[in-house]
């Protein structure tokens, strides 16, 4: 049982290390995407002027 135990941690431990990698790039791309928004903005601002 203490194998199987064991076994089952480790396959906690790995779920939880991916469901924290998917946020992390979830996160990463979200500020991405905000931050492109803003420098395009800002072209534009440029360009109208």
């Amino acid at each position: 049982m203490s194998a199987i135990a064991a076994a089952t941690k480790m396959v906690m431990i790995v779920m939880v290390m991916k469901v924290t990698m998917m946020v992390i790039m979830v996160v990463v791309v979200v500020v991405t995407d905000d931050s492109g928004d803003d420098d395009e903005n800002l072209n534009d601002d440029d360009n109208g002027i």
